[in-house]
C-alpha cells in the first residue's frame, strides 16, 4: 500500500501595462492597435489571496464554489494605499472596463487581456488597477484576482 500526498502552492505574478493614447488620432482613425502610444508604464501586480484560492478552488474542484474563475472586468481607482494580500476590492474605484475582443490570448503560459478606457471614462490621477473575476459593470463587484499600485495622469 502506498499513500502519496500532493501538495502545490502557486506562485503567481503579472504586469499591468498602461499604453496611453491621443484621444483625436483614435477618434479620426478607429484604431489603437496601429498606432504609437503616446505613453506606456509597466507595473508588477500582488496576487490576492482571493485570486489564489478562485484558482487552487477551480484546479482541484472544478466550479464547486459557482464562479467560473474567469477574469471579466479590470478597475481603476484613486486609493492610496499599497497592495496586499488580503485586499478583497480596490479602496476608491472610479471607473471599469470589460475587455476588448478577442483577448484574452494564452500563450507560452500567459494569458493577456487588453482592456480600453474611452476618453472620457476613468479621468484623473489613477493610483490602483485590479483584475476581478465574475464582476459587472458594478463597482466593487466582483472577487479580486490582483491589484498593483499605479501612477497614471488619464485626460479626456
Amino acid at each position: 500500500m502506498a499513500k502519496i500526498k500532493y501538495n502545490s502552492k502557486f506562485k503567481m505574478q503579472g504586469d499591468f501595462i498602461f499604453k496611453l493614447y491621443d484621444a483625436n488620432f483614435v477618434k479620426s482613425y478607429g484604431d489603437t492597435k496601429n498606432n504609437l502610444p503616446i505613453s506606456e508604464k509597466k507595473y508588477s501586480n500582488l496576487v490576492v489571496n482571493t485570486g489564489k484560492d478562485t484558482f487552487a478552488d477551480r484546479i482541484a474542484n472544478g466550479n464547486t464554489a459557482g464562479t467560473t474563475g474567469k477574469i471579466t472586468h479590470v478597475a481603476v481607482g484613486t486609493g492610496l494605499s499599497s497592495p496586499a494580500v488580503t485586499d478583497t476590492q480596490l479602496e476608491t474605484e472610479i471607473a471599469r472596463a470589460v475587455p476588448d475582443l478577442p483577448t484574452p490570448t494564452v500563450l507560452d503560459n500567459t494569458v493577456t487581456f487588453d482592456f480600453f478606457f474611452a476618453a472620457p471614462d476613468a479621468i484623473g490621477t489613477l493610483k490602483e488597477v485590479g483584475a476581478f473575476i465574475d464582476a459587472t459593470g458594478v463597482v466593487d463587484s466582483g472577487t479580486l484576482f490582483d491589484r498593483a499600485e499605479i501612477d497614471v495622469e488619464k485626460t479626456p
